[in-house]
């Protein structure tokens, strides 16, 4: 849409009006021990086949925060929780919150001179973890609870309720972001504002103390924030999916067939992958998620496709099923707008309309609110919005703002750096980036951040990375390095690894003699991934012989989108990921009735070779 005259009412002044009651006064904390007060009993949290009460889960957060107030945590200290997917995660987060601590999460996988920054950076005095993670730890002089010790030993230590004057307007969390610099930057959230984000998920899309919601965000992704929280605003139940299965859509099915659960995220991507699997299923298999009311998508543009292929799905099998579409930066408590996905709708898909307490306008380079109609970048201004950046005043002040809204008013606005306008139902539609961040498989990174790390590895003067294949299952970033040396990308893959989690490293390397340039002399990425693309194109010439490799092109020119594949090119080269390994698994049965499994495919990465392997077997 171009920036034109606005031809019909300011409808984005209707879709902000969303002031409504929440629960502006209380802590998150407080929820937990109201369930325990009254049903103490009733089972909260499962992982495997063990599961704890809401009595259980308050006793033991009680004994985490007061273990936390003895290595002397005062209000807004920050706590690492460096902890996987378990049932000592859920008190250990509750434990810090009862403590007045800030509970910054860090998944397992991520490296240690990264999660060394981030110690550094917030001066945590304590990290919560356990035993078997131990040794994945970097060296500092944190004091470290195992959780698993303390929770089998709950009698040895002190389990009444501490006495700390903590209030909603304190930080209740730090979720770290890639950052421009080089290095992650923390996003400071008080209890409020999840408050009004759980409350209006409520109020929107319902459950009670009957409903489950399942656990399988990583908790270093703000996604994870309402499966942390929500469930216990109506004493619902929370599974705790097992580590490794978020990848395994059949495994996420079982799952939800197995505790009946109520609602369930997914990335896009995984959304994708996730219908694929119901596709290839009988109808009694579909049937396994009946239980399904809500199943929401975030973290990357939702398409119109897989939404109708999904609902047809439904249909057939009488299921009631509703999808909706968020979208929000984790400076905004991770969600601020909605949209109730239709079974008939059109591309692109709306991110919808302001949640409660949340205003969104449009504005131009001079932070002016533009009209309907018109494209700019999108500012959120409400209570959901973070204090800011932890220990990055400059940032903070650039990023939030005071914006002078229509009625005169200047109030704190952050500027996403996304692109979007209100159409003419008072929708937003998402346009992209105006910079260089991206969204990998929900993950969101600053291209910057990657290209200064590699920039630090010995005999690389330049380099550049651009995200190829953005809008599929086949997204990857791909490096353009300038160097006077020959580089061992596998020792650079290394290096980098020391310092950024797997989702930022690039797949693949190209050495170029120079960089393209606009014409006012800035980095041309579009030039950039245009000029890969063509040679890549040319690359591909290389005809298929046999019946199994046209198959198996056929198949991978799906998935990449591309339609001569050459049969000797690596599937990861191309984009290859855990994902696109379980559709190609899927696609293989359904063209050949031949049962390929994932290890298969990782082990015979060319179409020739896995040709060959089917042939064999």
């Amino acid at each position: 849409m171009n920036n034109t005259t606005n031809t019909f009412p300011k409808l984005f002044q209707q879709s902000n009006d969303t002031t409504a009651p929440y629960r502006e006064n209380e802590c998150l904390h407080e929820l937990l021990e109201y369930q325990a007060k009254f049903f103490p009993n009733k089972e909260a949290i499962c992982s495997k086949d063990q599961s704890l009460t809401y009595a259980d889960i308050d006793i033991s957060a009680n004994a985490i925060a007061n273990e936390l107030l003895s290595k002397e945590i005062s209000v807004e200290d920050y706590v690492i929780v460096f902890l996987e997917r378990s049932l000592e995660l859920i008190p250990s987060i509750f434990g810090v919150l009862k403590s007045g601590g800030v509970y910054v999460p860090i998944v397992s996988s991520t490296p240690r001179n990264r999660l060394k920054s981030i110690i550094d950076d917030t001066r945590a005095k304590v990290i919560i973890t356990c035993s078997k993670l131990l040794d994945s730890l970097p060296s500092c002089n944190c004091n470290i609870i195992l959780a698993d010790n303390l929770l089998n030993n709950l009698k040895d230590y002190d389990l009444k309720k501490p006495a700390v004057d903590v209030n909603s307007s304190n930080l209740a969390y730090a979720i770290f972001t890639s950052g421009t610099s080089g290095k992650p930057k923390g996003v400071l959230i008080e209890h409020h504002s999840v408050f009004n984000r759980i409350g209006w998920m409520q109020n929107e899309y319902p459950i009670d103390a009957n409903d489950v919601l399942i656990q399988k965000t990583p908790i270093s992704f703000d996604v994870s924030i309402w499966e942390l929280f929500w469930w216990t605003l109506v004493g619902a139940k929370l599974i705790l999916l097992e580590n490794g299965f978020e990848k395994d859509p059949h495994k996420i099915i079982d799952c939800i067939n197995k505790n009946e659960v109520s609602a369930i995220h997914f990335v896009p991507s995984m959304f994708n992958t996730f219908v694929m699997c119901l596709h290839n299923m009988t109808p009694s298999n579909v049937s396994k998620i009946k239980s399904l009311k809500w199943l929401f998508c975030s973290g990357e543009e939702l398409q119109s496709q897989p939404v109708s292929e999904f609902y047809q799905l439904c249909l057939k099998n009488n299921i009631a099923t509703t999808v909706v579409n968020l979208y929000g930066p984790t400076e905004a408590t991770v969600d601020v707008t909605y949209y109730t996905c239709p079974p008939e709708l059109n591309s692109p898909i709306p991110i919808g309309k302001p949640i409660d307490n949340t205003e969104i306008y449009i504005v131009n380079d001079k932070n002016e609110i533009l009209s309907d109609g018109e494209v700019g970048e999108l500012v959120i201004c409400g209570v959901n919005l973070a204090r800011g950046y932890l220990n990055r005043t400059k940032l903070t002040n650039e990023k939030f703002i005071s914006l002078r809204k229509p009625d005169g008013k200047v109030v704190k606005a952050y500027k996403s750096g996304d692109q979007a306008y209100y159409n003419q139902n008072g929708e937003l539609i998402y346009k992209g980036r105006i910079d260089g961040q991206i969204k990998l498989r929900g993950n969101r990174i600053e291209l910057s951040e990657i290209e200064n790390t590699i920039i630090s590895f010995k005999g690389i003067g330049e380099c550049a990375c651009i995200l190829k294949d953005r809008k599929k299952e086949s997204a990857h970033i791909i490096a353009f390095i300038i160097t006077n040396e020959k580089i061992n990308t596998e020792e650079l893959s290394i290096f980098l690894s020391d310092t950024l989690p797997s989702y930022m490293i690039p797949s693949k390397y190209i050495n170029t003699k120079q960089l393209p340039l606009s014409t006012n002399g800035k980095l041309d990425r579009d030039k950039l991934l245009n000029d890969y693309e063509n040679s890549l194109n040319e690359q591909n010439e290389l005809k298929s012989i046999s019946y199994y490799e046209r198959i198996l092109q056929k198949i991978w020119g799906q998935l990449f989108s591309t339609p001569k594949v050459s049969p000797v090119v690596n599937f990861f080269e191309l984009g290859g990921n855990s994902l696109l390994l379980v559709q190609t698994s899927l696609l293989i049965k359904k063209e050949l009735n031949i049962d390929v499994d994932v290890i298969d495919l990782m082990q015979y990465p060319t179409i020739r070779s896995m040709a060959e392997f089917i042939l064999s077997k």
